[in-house]
């Protein structure tokens, strides 16, 4: 947002011993954009999701070295985003895949799906069909991705505002499918994880010490902060308990 400009930027830095000495921040485009913005490391990239305003979702990749930023020109996704409430990505290392979470009404009804995209070292996109996650909205701080490299799993967790009671927490395992010139994703079965208790914001990580999925999320019933550990089982299950 610099000069106020409501352009989507990006800036890298370098960590030594605790301090992080910054770069000089980039544009991503010359187009104003919504909050939200995914981002994910993965085929030598980072790769970045927003939304331009009353606008389609974009996807660029970006090349760094050191400091220094080279963003490719953005895709364009078709994607129509008309009301703001969430991007998150996830980047599958065994597939390629990028794939790209999103939470909006661009259809008349709310949806919360996913893409699969096939990525190339070059920055090249290849799209594949969009499956559904949950026919209702999410709030883009009522979700989060988090990938499982060892059994090269993507689980979503969010809070299920079509359940009774509502607002529970669930997971779902994700598992690139298809090929790399029509990608596709299995979605597991959904897990409870809060049992009766409301979830509010949340947030999720992969623990590799110790190959844990470890979510953490605003218990609104009890009005408390918890966390709970999960084991991803990956072959036909794609689920974790």
């Amino acid at each position: 947002n610099a000069a106020g400009s409501d352009y989507p930027h990006a800036v890298a830095g370098t960590w030594s011993e605790g301090t992080i000495t910054w770069g000089t921040p980039v544009v991503l485009e010359s187009n104003s954009c919504n909050r939200e913005i995914g981002i994910a490391v993965g085929n030598g990239k980072v790769w970045i999701a927003w939304a331009r305003n009353s606008a389609n979702i974009m996807i660029t990749s970006l090349s760094i070295s050191g400091t220094t930023i080279t963003v490719a020109t953005p895709t364009d996704t078709s994607i129509t985003w008309s009301n703001e409430l969430g991007i998150k990505l996830s980047y599958d290392i065994s597939s390629n895949y990028l794939l790209l979470f999103n939470s909006n009404q661009s259809t008349g009804s709310w949806l919360f799906k996913v893409v699969p995209y096939y990525t190339t070292s070059g920055g090249g996109l290849t799209a594949g069909a969009s499956s559904t996650i949950l026919s209702n909205y999410v709030h883009h701080d009522a979700f989060d991705v988090v990938y499982d490299p060892d059994t090269s799993r993507t689980v979503v967790v969010y809070n299920e505002t079509a359940a009774s009671p509502n607002d529970v927490g669930l997971a779902k395992v994700i598992q690139s499918s298809g090929t790399t010139g029509s990608p596709t994703v299995t979605i597991g079965s959904s897990v409870g994880f809060s049992g009766t208790d409301r979830v509010g914001g949340l947030a999720a990580t992969y623990d590799t010490a110790n190959d844990k999925v470890f979510i953490s999320y605003h218990d609104k019933t009890n009005d408390i902060t918890k966390g709970i550990i999960g084991t991803v089982t990956g072959g036909g299950t794609n689920s974790i308990s």
